[in-house]
C-alpha cells in the first residue's frame, strides 16, 4: 500500500505528466502494520533539460510516525516535454 500513497503523491505533483513515460522505482525496507500512520517525502535529485521541459528524477521515501522508513526509490518523470 506504501506505493500506492507514493504514486499519488506524484500525481499530485506531477499531474498528468507522471502518466506519460514515467518510471518508478521502489524498494520495502521494512513491513508495515495496519495501525501505522504512514507520510510519503520526496526530494528533486536532478532537473534534467529534454526538449522543450524537463526530465525530473525524484527520492522517495514512505516512512511511519516514528521516522522508520517502509518504502524508498526513485521516480522519473519528463514535463513540458
Amino acid at each position: 500500500m506504501s506505493s500506492a500513497y507514493l504514486a499519488e503523491m506524484c500525481v499530485n505533483h506531477f499531474g498528468a505528466a507522471f502518466f506519460q513515460n514515467a518510471r518508478v522505482v521502489c524498494k520495502y525496507v521494512a513491513s508495515t502494520h495496519a495501525d501505522e500512520i504512514i507520510t510519503t517525502h520526496g526530494v528533486v535529485r536532478e532537473k534534467i533539460p529534454k526538449g522543450d521541459g524537463y526530465r525530473f528524477i525524484v527520492d522517495i521515501w514512505a516512512e511511519n510516525d516514528a521516522a522508520e522508513k517502509k518504502t524508498v526509490g526513485w521516480v522519473e518523470v519528463d514535463v513540458g516535454v
